[in-house]
């Protein structure tokens, strides 16, 4: 049995915030949000961007995810989500097997984040917009210094879309006359990309939209758009509303018209029902609703 020699000498003179600068620059521009994947690195190179990489251990991570797990977010007040956790949790081991696969880089003592269970997750939400709730939204929304904030909105409910799809819309990839939008960046691993009817609403929100010279609909980016949404809701007085929820409400409300699962999964994009269920949030006054409908269209 012959020895093999690794030369870990570059790994030890990696930092890994050089590591991250690298991914941001090369890698994120190719990911679905993009912006927010940015603020996650931004966070990682400051905590622990000054480790080596062949010096990050499993024990620095844990102790990196016990304190950030007792963070209190200067935002809310209180302390920073599980899923936010885990979301850093799990860009750091992309970043370091990237790292290990592409660029060569070795890990002496393996993979530090297999041995670390990531924080438990339960991200299962039923959250959409009653009625008045709607109104008042639209009402702050549009109160907003930013004139992009309400078309923001109205925009994810019609298209059901995520909010780095949305706000990454360019006019390139809308076609008035065939009434269709392409969402760049979607979560679908074999196109990364998805095509999303336009009714006559959201048809006539995009249109009242400038030109700018960014060739964004949107000239927004996710943090301002994130900031002003969360304070349209606390003057609307709603309150565990994400803006991912508007999705989950826009789901919702194509089934109330009464669309089938295949007919919502060509705006939602999911590629199977059971995905799509879980963004279906149907109660049972709007079914008893529906059937009365359909018992007086039969009667008539």
């Amino acid at each position: 049995y012959k020895r093999q020699y690794i030369d870990t000498t570059v790994s030890r003179d990696t930092k890994l915030g050089d590591l991250l600068d690298r991914y941001l620059a090369e890698e994120s521009p190719k990911h679905a949000g993009g912006s927010k994947e940015k603020s996650v690195i931004k966070t990682l190179k400051k905590h622990l961007g000054h480790h080596t990489f062949a010096t990050l251990t499993s024990g620095v991570i844990s102790t990196y995810i016990d304190m950030r797990q007792a963070t209190i977010s200067k935002r809310t007040k209180r302390k920073l989500s599980t899923q936010t956790v885990a979301h850093e949790f799990e860009r750091l081991q992309v970043v370091l097997k990237h790292a290990v696969r592409a660029w060569d880089l070795v890990l002496p003592l393996g993979l530090p984040t297999a041995t670390l269970k990531k924080p438990p997750v339960n991200n299962k939400r039923v959250r959409t917009l009653d009625e008045s709730e709607y109104e008042r939204l639209i009402e702050e929304c549009g109160r907003s210094k930013n004139k992009y904030v309400l078309p923001s909105v109205l925009l994810a409910i019609h298209l059901t879309s995520r909010v780095g799809p949305l706000v990454d819309l360019k006019w390139k990839d809308v076609d008035c006359d065939k009434r269709i939008a392409v969402l760049r960046n979607v979560k679908d691993k074999r196109t990364k990309s998805q095509e999303v009817p336009l009714t006559d609403k959201a048809l006539a929100i995009i249109k009242q939209l400038p030109q700018t010279k960014s060739g964004k609909v949107l000239d927004i980016t996710y943090w301002c758009l994130h900031g002003c949404y969360i304070r349209a809701c606390r003057r609307a007085g709603i309150e565990n509303l994400t803006f991912h929820d508007l999705r989950h409400h826009g789901i919702t409300e194509l089934f109330k018209l009464g669309l089938t699962d295949r007919e919502v999964m060509v705006y939602s994009g999911h590629t199977t029902t059971q995905s799509l269920t879980r963004y279906t949030h149907l109660k049972a006054t709007d079914m008893a609703e529906k059937v009365n409908q359909l018992r007086k269209e039969k009667e008539q």
